[in-house]
Parts: C-alpha cells; structure tokens; sequence
C-alpha cells in the first residue's frame, strides 16, 4: 500500500511541475500524424488479450539464443468479435529471464507484416510484453513509472496494459490469467522524435546531452535506481537526434527500482 501512495503522491509532483516545462521537439505531434504509428499508443485503455501457444516448451526456452515459438494472439474487439493473429513468441530478458527470478518470463511478439487495418496492432511489427514474472503487484508499479516519465519528456517508451489470458495449445496446463503491459518498440519510439540509434557504447558523459541527462538522472533518483549506465547502455538507449549535436538518453526497465521493488 506504501509503494502505491508513493506512487500516486509522485505522480501528481510530476504532474503539478511539469506542465509547460517538458522537453520535447515542437514538431513531434506533425511527425507522429505523417508517420501514423497506429492506434495501440494513442489510448490508456486496458486490453485484453489472448495467447495461445505451447506454455510448457516456451518456458523451458530460456537459454541465450531462445528459439521463436508459433502462437495465435486473440484481441478481443467491443463489437466485432476477437481478432486473431498468427505471431512468433520468443522468451527475451537478462534478469528476467532466468527461472529463478520470474516464474513466466517477460516475452517478444513478433507481429506479420500483413495486418487487419481495422486491428489495434496496425503498424506494429515487434512488441515487448512486460508479463507478471513473480507478481501482477508489480507489474502496476513500473507501468506507472513508464507513465509517469511520459509526462515529463516525449524521450521516453510509451506502455499500455493488458490483460491476458495464456492457454496452453497442447491442453496440459490451465489457462493463466494475468495483468501485463505492451511496451512501444525501440525504431517507433526514436522515429517519433525524429531521431536515429545510438548504438556506440562508452560515450564519455560530457558528450551527452546535458538537459536530458540530468533529466534522467533525477528521475532515476527520484524513483530509487541505481540499476542503469549510459557508457554501457544499460537499461538506457541513445538516440541521434536529426540536427542534434549530442545524443539523448532514454530510460527503461525499472523493475529493481526501490518504488517498483521487483522480487
């Protein structure tokens, strides 16, 4: 209960400060209505979802090559029915990954090119699902995270939640049922700054750009993480904005943060 009133409390600092202060290109709203990244990042919603696949071989392929893995993803639809999608699933993740750590393993949708236009995925190739690992409590916490940096800076991932239910194709498992949360892709989230990959580690932190460093730093104070490095790209990704002169840091995965307090 403590985490949440954190939470809440944090949420409506940010709120109350950041208003007309966040950093973010002016012509963000003009790339994003001529690039038309689709409907799935455009509403606060909750989802639900359906994944059929072969439960038991999936979580069994947490090696460090994990292999696709056929499924169908059900989206269910107010009037017309569920839509189903055929897609590839691969377990991803460092931390994450390991059975120790997390029971169900945070996945990879892999979406076909060819979708319905009418589908929420419209435009979505490659999604990360955030899933429950040890407890659904969490799950909560570090989409609100997600939510709250949103509010300060346009460089940040954009997440929505979901509900999904995961059944087991070969019927040897009951369906689970469980909270989760669909993570905007890495190329997405740079185009709609109108920025490129910054791929090159050990980038000397005077290099960085200055407002959107501290930015980060702050935030990540701010929510108790000491679990990211800019040199090393962890749990941070740069962007090469066009016309720029130093790339941008964004944050992500804050599941070891002290307010998400993932076990």
């Amino acid at each position: 209960m403590k985490r949440y009133l954190y939470l809440v409390a944090f949420g409506a600092w940010v709120c109350s400060h950041v208003h007309g202060h966040a950093s973010t290109p002016k012509d963000t709203a003009k790339v994003e209505k001529k690039a038309n990244f689709g409907p799935l990042f455009k509403n606060d919603d909750v989802i639900k979802l359906r994944i059929v696949t072969n439960i038991k071989a999936l979580q069994k392929d947490r090696g460090a090559s994990p292999s696709n893995h056929w499924a169908e993803l059900y989206y269910a639809r107010k009037k017309k029915g569920d839509l189903k999608i055929p897609i590839k699933l691969k377990v991803r993740g460092n931390f994450r990954k390991a059975a120790k750590n997390c029971i169900f393993p945070p996945l990879l949708l892999d979406l076909p090119q060819k979708k319905d236009k009418n589908s929420i995925f419209e435009r979505q190739n490659r999604l990360k699902l955030v899933t429950h690992c040890q407890s659904e409590e969490y799950i909560f916490n570090e989409y609100l995270v997600y939510r709250m940096y949103n509010l300060i800076t346009n460089y940040s991932f954009r997440a929505r939640i979901a509900q999904v239910t995961y059944e087991d194709s070969a019927g040897l498992q009951k369906p689970v049922i469980s909270y989760a949360f669909l993570l905007e892709d890495e190329d997405d989230m740079a185009k709609r700054n109108k920025a490129k990959d910054y791929t090159i580690k050990q980038i000397p932190m005077p290099r960085i750009d200055s407002l959107q460093m501290a930015t980060v730093a702050v935030f990540e104070y701010m929510i108790g993480n000491t679990d990211w490095s800019v040199p090393y790209l962890h749990n941070i990704k740069l962007l090469a904005p066009k016309g720029g002169k130093y790339p941008i840091p964004v944050p992500y995965d804050f599941d070891h943060s002290g307010i998400v307090e993932a076990k």
